[in-house]
C-alpha cells in the first residue's frame, strides 16, 4: 500500500512540473514576441523622423 501511495504522489508530482514547464514556455515565447515587435516599432519611427528629415 505505501509503495502505491508513493508511486501516485511521484506521478501526480511529475504532471504537475510538465504543466509548469509547458506554462513557463508559453509565457517565454509571448514575452519575446512583445520585446520583437517593440523593437521593431522603435526602428519604424526612427526611419520615419529619418524620412521627414530628408523632404525638408
Amino acid at each position: 500500500m505505501l509503495t502505491d501511495m508513493v508511486t501516485c504522489s511521484v506521478m501526480i508530482l511529475s504532471q504537475s512540473q510538465v504543466l509548469y514547464f509547458f506554462l513557463s514556455l508559453s509565457q517565454k515565447k509571448t514575452k519575446t514576441k512583445q520585446k520583437a515587435n517593440q523593437r521593431r516599432r522603435r526602428r519604424s519611427r526612427k526611419r520615419r523622423r529619418k524620412r521627414k528629415r530628408k523632404k525638408r
